[in-house]
């Protein structure tokens, strides 16, 4: 065939041999997809989704649809007295779910931001002063220290004498703060020594004094107004008096 084809196209030998094969190679690629689907069976393609499950989906959009006093209709219900919610949960398909009902979402109103506990300032600690903005550790630390030196507070406004603490947090505070003066720790100015008035952050040395020398010389306070008549107690008297007692 080979020589028949080299004088019929006068052709070299190496020439024929290509044309033979080119030849070969065209009638593979011709006939090649008939002997696939001989060999190879071919399957019948599958719909992305299958007719029950259409059916189903058919049968749920006319059961949501329906009026609530309608009867579900034979083709839907199985013949017993299923309600109309079991009958649409049972013939949902796999990958969808129920919608709920309207009246499952509940409008609730919105909840107001609770508001900050108030705390008693002579019993307070530093925890409950640290939960006013703009009081940390330190400052925490300064004003219980400040109260202890006094025996304690008898009045809010004492707080602007806590050493740097701004105003605004003071007022802060004092908006937060209840205040119980009988827990004060007062002294008794009929039986106080020097050394136990002077150590009050009110009283200097030279007040103490004076308070002790006027009790032994004209005898006993007999109340504030008495007291503060014999003695000068300075520009601190306006709490002074809260930390007084023992009159005779």
């Amino acid at each position: 065939m080979l020589h028949r084809i080299q004088k019929e196209f006068d052709l070299s030998r190496s020439q024929a041999k290509g044309f033979v094969v080119m030849l070969f190679t065209i009638v593979v690629f011709l006939t090649a997809p008939f002997f696939y689907d001989w060999l190879v069976p071919s399957k019948p393609v599958e719909s992305s989704i299958s007719s029950a499950k259409m059916d189903s989906m058919l049968a749920f959009i006319e059961v949501a649809y329906a009026q609530p006093s309608l009867e579900v209709s034979s083709g839907i219900n199985h013949g017993d007295n299923t309600p109309i919610e079991e009958e649409q949960e049972s013939i949902l398909p796999a990958s969808t779910t129920k919608p709920a009902s309207r009246n499952s979402y509940s409008h609730h109103k919105k909840t107001s931001k609770p508001k900050p506990v108030s705390f008693e300032l002579n019993s307070a600690d530093t925890a409950q002063l640290q939960s006013i903005y703009g009081i940390g550790p330190a400052f925490s630390k300064r004003i219980i220290k400040f109260r202890d030196l006094l025996g304690g507070f008898v009045a809010k406004d004492q707080l602007y004498q806590v050493y740097k603490l701004d105003s605004v947090v003071a007022n802060r505070l004092m908006k937060r703060c209840t205040l119980d003066a009988s827990l004060v720790k007062k002294l008794d100015v009929n039986n106080a020594t020097v050394k136990q008035l002077v150590h009050h952050p009110y009283l200097d040395y030279e007040t103490a004094v004076q308070i002790v020398r006027q009790r032994e010389r004209k005898g006993l306070y007999r109340d504030w107004e008495n007291l503060n008549q014999r003695v000068v107690l300075g520009e601190k008297k306006k709490w002074l008096k809260g930390y007084f007692s023992g009159y005779r």
